[in-house]
Order: C-alpha cells, then structure tokens, then sequence
C-alpha cells in the first residue's frame, strides 16, 4: 500500500521530468526562415542556366507566422515546426486565404532517422543521412532527403544547416534529369 501512494504521489514529477526530455528531442529549425533570404543556383539539365529562390514574405495566421517561398518559379507557404519544415499544400502557387486552414505536409523532417520515411502513401519522403556536398558556394555538410513521386520520378535534396537548400537533383519518369547546384547565398 506505501509503494502505491508514493508512486501516486510521484506521477506529477514524473509527468513534469517527461515533458522536459521531450523538449530535448527538438533538434532545432534545419535552416531558419526569414523575408529577405536568396539562394542561386547553377542549373544543369535545363533550359536556364541560373535559377533564384528566396523568401518574399510572411504572413501571420491564427498566431502562426508563414513564410512565402519563391522556388524555381513557383509559390510555397512553409514554416518550422518542432518536427522540421512543413509546407501549407492548399496554398500552392496562391496567397493564403485567411478564412481556410492551412493543410500542413512535413517536408523536412528534422530530426530524422536514416531510412525513416513519412508523408503521403503515393509521394513519400525518406531522410538519407548526412553527406558532405561540394558546390560553386563552397563544401557543406547536408541532410540528404528523397521525395518519392510518380512513374519513378523523385527529387533529392541536400540541405546544410543554416543555410537551406545546397544541391537539388530532380530525375523526371522519362530519366532525365536536372541538377541545382548553390553558387550563392545571403543569409
């Protein structure tokens, strides 16, 4: 009867000692989002040669701030979140609509596990592990991801913490591919 009370008497502690090491597990954001960060790229495989991506803006929702992404021609509202970067998939290529809620993807999960694979059944998303990457910018050590798409497409990309996006490699279901290497950076 004593060991049951004191247990009893313990579970707030030990909830309080839980809650604290699941903070630990936070890795921290893979790369900070900010208005104003521009990424270029050297493009291999395609028709331009140079490619610029950046974050335009943010905006606040529900007390949640989104950053607009500009991404080799297209529009994406991400954020960070305790489990890494995910993306608002409703507001692809289009303003948020404050009224609606955002559908959140993790992307970016942060941490990971190599092998560790998660997002949608038809388009999932596994974590590499590290890999040390060399690009005009400069040699980087990068958390390597692959986006799984249809008819044996993907896109892998290597990202270096606080720095974002080093070296994108897209291979289309016809095979060919293109290579987005970083020449550039403003933090």
């Amino acid at each position: 009867m004593r060991g049951v009370k004191f247990i009893n008497a313990m579970r707030p502690i030990i909830a309080l000692i839980a809650l604290f090491f699941s903070h630990l597990s936070y890795g921290g954001d893979l790369y900070k989002l900010r208005v104003g960060l521009v990424w270029q790229y050297e493009l291999e495989g395609a028709e331009q040669k140079v490619a610029k991506n950046s974050i335009i803006r943010s905006v606040v929702v529900n007390e949640v701030e989104w950053f607009e992404l500009s991404e080799y021609g297209e529009r994406f509202w991400v954020r960070n979140t305790e489990q890494g970067q995910v993306e608002a998939v409703n507001f692809f290529d289009r303003d948020i609509d404050l009224s609606e809620p955002a559908e959140e993807v993790l992307i970016f999960k942060h941490p990971a596990s190599v092998g560790e694979t998660w997002g949608r059944p038809n388009s999932p998303t596994s974590y590499l592990g590290l890999r040390e990457v060399t690009v005009p910018a400069g040699t980087f050590n990068c958390h390597m991801y692959r986006f799984d798409l249809n008819a044996g497409a993907f896109s892998e990309s290597c990202i270096a913490e606080e720095i974002g996006v080093v070296v994108n490699r897209f291979k289309r279901s016809d095979g060919s591919t293109e290579v987005s290497k970083l020449s550039r950076y403003e933090k």
